[in-house]
């Protein structure tokens, strides 16, 4: 992936001036201490920015694109207390993790889902010329994160987010996630409105510390960043086609890798094996196309490859606990 560097807008998170002000130098937009606001040949924005709490911070983006637009978000070498999540709710922005072997984590085509990580490379946000996309960032200080988890797997979680070494995760959606990110877009105007997003993030980091949880620390801690890069290849490679169930010997094969490793690298990086994440992904997929894009039953079942109707409604069953239809009135129930 090649980048043209005189096309891109450099924010340096080290510096003393705040991100926000930086990138309204940058773009000619006004930043009045909580919302950002563009209105030029670039983009018509808001960055609505959350800072009332000192160890969770967060950022609304909204931005109808006029022209096709790079911000690198160069990060803090010396110290970075803070988790980073960032998720892409609607539009086709791509969030590229910027390291060795540069990995698109959003983008085209690409599944929607969580972004981890502590930010160690620099992240750069590639909007297409036209369009329109949301996303929402979370920051979270470390030492608060810590003290927030509990239970059995709390250690492994610690050790995974305090490890210095640049470490990128990346979670699929699930129910919880998408509806609380459907309700922070979408709270009104009213007293309690701040009250209401900070508590629907807070789902949201509940929801991805039970998945950093079923991760071994043992397993993230040897993997590399190429290693990292080749399993975001190795995912986009089982999900280019959700009709086809993937095969461990074809990936062997296909990117040189023995099974074991495979496996294992699989997990540490997306926290499940690789057929399970697979159908993850498949069932948030016809969920998105039941109830977003308004397709029939029987579309879905054909569109994502099962042999008939009774072996998608099990399965989408099985996976979250109500039938295709009964999904479809509870979503029509909550519009």
């Amino acid at each position: 992936m090649t980048l043209d560097e005189d096309k891109i807008y450099n924010i340096d998170h080290e510096s003393e001036k705040p991100f926000p002000e930086q990138l309204a130098e940058l773009v000619n937009g006004k930043f009045d201490g909580k919302m950002l606001t563009v209105d030029n040949k670039i983009a018509k924005a808001t960055y609505e920015f959350f800072t009332e709490l000192d160890n969770i911070k967060l950022v609304i983006h909204k931005s109808e694109m006029r022209s096709k637009v790079n911000v690198r978000h160069n990060p803090i070498l010396q110290s970075n207390d803070f988790v980073y999540l960032m998720m892409l709710k609607e539009g086709e922005i791509t969030h590229i993790y910027e390291s060795e072997n540069n990995i698109e984590v959003f983008g085209p085509k690409r599944q929607r889902g969580i972004m981890i990580t502590n930010l160690k490379y620099p992240l750069i946000n590639q909007s297409e010329a036209t369009g329109y996309c949301e996303w929402f960032t979370i920051l979270v200080r470390k030492t608060t994160l810590i003290d927030l988890i509990e239970g059995a797997k709390k250690e492994e979680v610690k050790k995974i987010i305090s490890s210095n070494d640049p470490w990128l995760f990346f979670e699929p959606f699930n129910l919880e996630v998408v509806t609380a990110l459907e309700k922070i877009f979408s709270v009104e105007e009213k007293v309690a409105r701040k009250l209401k997003i900070y508590g629907q993030s807070l789902i949201i980091l509940a929801e991805t510390m039970n998945l950093l949880g079923s991760r071994k620390s043992a397993d993230t801690s040897r993997l590399s960043v190429h290693d990292t890069a080749r399993m975001f290849e190795v995912k986009e490679y089982i999900t280019q086609d959700l009709s086809v169930t993937p095969n461990l010997e074809e990936i062997c094969n296909e990117f040189g890798l023995s099974r074991s490793k495979l496996i294992r690298d699989f997990k540490a990086e997306f926290g499940r094996p690789v057929y399970k994440f697979y159908n993850h992904v498949r069932m948030e997929e016809a969920r998105v196309m039941l109830v977003d894009k308004g397709l029939s039953v029987t579309e879905v079942s054909q569109e994502l490859g099962f042999k008939g109707l009774s072996k998608f409604s099990d399965a989408f069953k099985n996976f979250y606990g109500m039938s295709p239809k009964t999904m479809v009135e509870l979503s029509t129930k909550m519009e």
